[in-house]
């Protein structure tokens, strides 16, 4: 007989659903106000240090962001009309610098996430656990099988350019000295050394690993910011 108090599993999923959500757009929330407000104290530097400025604001994660950028298809959107090379930017382009590298960032964010969850999932589970990745979870770095069985999920390990003993070779090459665990950085970096042994786009490499997280979940930090 069935328990009157027992959750059907469609409502579970569904409380799971919105919890990723809630937590996910709490965080695109903070971390899009701290872009705004970094923005508006360089309001008033010329259009070269803006555009420096802006480039930095891209990067803000440091070599991870800058790993997965590498590996993702970069965006490229014409110029207003009218926009001049020299001289001082005008009200009109640097609104739409603003918009523009808020939306880059947080494209570059989602990305970040979606990576980190299919990551810290094989690194805590050996597999792909979407149920899990809706809560914070812990990573200490991932380990040389369990990184073979996400590529092979992925379905890059092909038994010809790219075997099981390659990745532990890659691994090998790419992870902590003092962890002996591949981080999230390196594990990005081990994706590129793949993408070039396999003679395939990082593009391609990316979409693989990516497809693995059909659900689009985003990896939720203890810390934003901070992995």
């Amino acid at each position: 007989m069935l328990s009157l108090s027992a959750k059907p599993p469609w409502r579970r999923k569904k409380k799971q659903e919105e919890q990723q959500r809630a937590a996910m757009e709490m965080e695109m929330q903070r971390e899009l106000e701290r872009q705004q407000q970094e923005l508006r104290q360089k309001q008033q530097h010329t259009h070269e240090e803006r555009e420096s400025s802006l480039s930095r604001i891209l990067k803000r994660h440091g070599n991870a962001a800058l790993a997965s950028v590498k590996l993702s298809q970069p965006i490229n959107r014409s110029s207003p009309e009218g926009s001049g090379d020299r001289g001082e930017a005008s009200p009109k382009r640097g609104t739409f610098d603003q918009a523009h590298a808020i939306e880059e960032a947080t494209e570059d964010a989602r990305l970040d996430r979606r990576l980190e969850a299919v990551f810290v999932s094989f690194a805590l589970f050996g597999r792909w656990c979407p149920e899990e990745m809706v809560a914070p979870r812990p990573c200490a770095g991932m380990s040389a099988n369990r990184l073979v069985a996400l590529l092979s999920e992925a379905g890059l390990v092909d038994g010809k350019r790219i075997t099981s003993e390659l990745v532990v070779e890659i691994f090998e090459g790419m992870r902590d000295k003092t962890t002996m665990k591949l981080g999230f950085e390196q594990f990005l970096e081990a994706l590129s050394s793949v993408s070039e042994r396999a003679r395939r786009s990082e593009e391609s490499v990316l979409a693989a690993i990516l497809s693995i997280n059909s659900e689009g979940l985003l990896r939720i930090h203890f810390d934003p910011g901070k992995c």
